[in-house]
């Protein structure tokens, strides 16, 4: 039977691993490393991470399409109705221009049941010390259009823990 340490002290010992080391080493060895990890990332690496989906914009030359994207931020994570579920906000688009047409178009996602979007869909991943990455999200959703402040934000949830996983092989 082998000795365990507190929670706490593996905490320490989590501050001095990268984010790889820590998510394919230490987390697969047991129960206590799995909770104690996934604890951690959900406090120090989730609010850090970025979401880039690469959109293309509408012209009139199908020749020549201009190439966008729509930048997601964290916003309240596992606030979703799921547990197990990050929810990130929209914060801008490329060009700025375009975030009304997004808008218009995340909204029309969002209603009814469809609300699940395709996990065939390529997202850019970008986790601090880490660096970035193109991902397939883990059961993303459609969770509709939220105000913060003044502003409408397109949001989209996602399995928080197949992500990182699939980020990291």
């Amino acid at each position: 039977m082998s000795p365990h340490l507190p929670n706490e002290l593996w905490i320490l010992v989590f501050s001095h691993c990268s984010p790889k080391d820590l998510w394919l080493s230490l987390r697969p060895i047991n129960t206590q490393l799995r909770t104690c990890t996934e604890e951690y990332y959900a406090r120090h690496y989730l609010p850090l991470t970025q979401l880039t989906l690469p959109i293309t914009l509408p012209t009139y030359d199908m020749r020549n399409p201009i190439r966008g994207k729509a930048v997601f931020h964290p916003g309240l994570l596992g606030n979703s109705e799921e547990s197990g579920r990050a929810l990130y906000d929209l914060v801008g688009t490329d060009p700025s221009h375009y975030r009304e047409h997004f808008l218009g178009r995340w909204k029309g996602m969002g209603e009814g049941e469809g609300r699940w979007l395709r996990e065939t869909v390529v997202w850019e991943m970008g986790i601090a010390e880490g660096g970035v990455r193109e991902v397939r999200l883990r059961r993303p959703r459609v969770e509709g259009i939220g105000v913060q402040g003044d502003l409408e934000v397109a949001r989209v949830s996602f399995e928080w823990r197949g992500t990182v996983s699939s980020f990291f092989r």
